[in-house]
This record gives C-alpha cells, structure tokens and sequence, in this order.
C-alpha cells in the first residue's frame, strides 16, 4: 500500500465503523424506560435509597421480536425483591414506536423467545421453576409452570399452559 492510498483505507474503516455502531445493540437503557420501571416498582412507594439501589441493578437483554431491526428491550430489576430464589426476575418488555418506548408486556419471570410468531411478533415464553419431579422414563426433571405470551397487535397477552415436568438443560 502506498501512501495515498492510506487516507482512502483510513475512510473505509472510518465509514465501516459508522455502519457497525449505527447496528450495535444500546449499552444504556433510555432515560424513559428506566423513569417507567422505577415508578412501577415503587407504585406502592419506596425510599429513595431502594429506589437508587433498583436503578442501579436495572439489567436489560434486546432482541428484535419483529423482525424490523429495531430491538426491543426486556428489562429486570437485579435484586432479591424482584428475583426469586432460582433467578425468576419479573421482567418489563418495551417496543420502539416513534419517539417513544411503549409497555408490551409486564408482571411474568419472562426467560425467551420463542421460534413461533404470532401477529408479526415472536412469542414469548415464562418459565416459573418449581422444583424436581420424575419424568415418565423415570429421569429426574425440572417442574415449571408455562405461561406463553402472544401478541394482540398492540401488547402480549399471557395464556397460562400449566405445569410440566421437563428434562433438565444445562
């Protein structure tokens, strides 16, 4: 390579970057997606200093439920008020609509996507794990209770499926 051809590599890997941080996953939460889960923790009231303690262990994972390469957010509070014994965090899931964030699903330990879609939006699956139970092969298992979420068009709606006895997945 030979000296100009340098500023012409330095532009490329410059515009390259812009392309790859304008796809990048957020590192932050927005402001209005934090100010919504701290007022709906603290809807029954709470002290300052437990209010700063949740805002401090705001964890969030994106995924893009429809397919529109923008990400939607699902949020938790990290802290023993919100999270079980077995990590079954209460989770807070947001879409990107205009300028604003809007509240699609809340109030459920929501732990993955699901592979099937309804209404355009990938399905959402709550595992509430209750313990061990003994499979009909005879193999130890995980009891959970599952409850699916499908989207309506405007938010997800949970059907609660029971209980079941799974194999274990590590």
């Amino acid at each position: 390579m030979t000296i100009r051809h340098i500023p012409c590599a330095l532009a490329l890997l410059f515009l390259s970057g812009l392309v790859f941080l304008s796809i990048a996953k957020p590192r932050r939460l927005p402001s209005q997606i934090v100010d919504f889960v701290l007022n709906d923790a603290c809807s029954a009231g709470c002290s300052a200093e437990v209010r700063a303690t949740y805002k401090r262990t705001l964890k969030f994972e994106t995924k893009d439920l429809n397919g529109d390469n923008r990400p939607e957010f699902l949020v938790y509070i990290d802290h023993s008020d919100w999270c079980g014994l077995t990590a079954n965090c209460t989770y807070w899931v947001f879409r990107h609509q205009r300028n604003d964030y809007r509240l699609i699903a809340s109030g459920y330990p929501l732990v993955r996507v699901a592979n099937t879609v309804t209404n355009g939006f990938r399905d959402l699956e709550s595992q509430h794990h209750m313990g061990a139970c003994v499979r009909p092969d005879g193999t130890t298992g995980r009891h959970i209770s599952l409850t699916v979420f499908k989207y309506t068009g405007k938010e997800y709606k949970p059907r609660e499926i029971g209980e079941q006895c799974r194999a274990w997945k590590f």
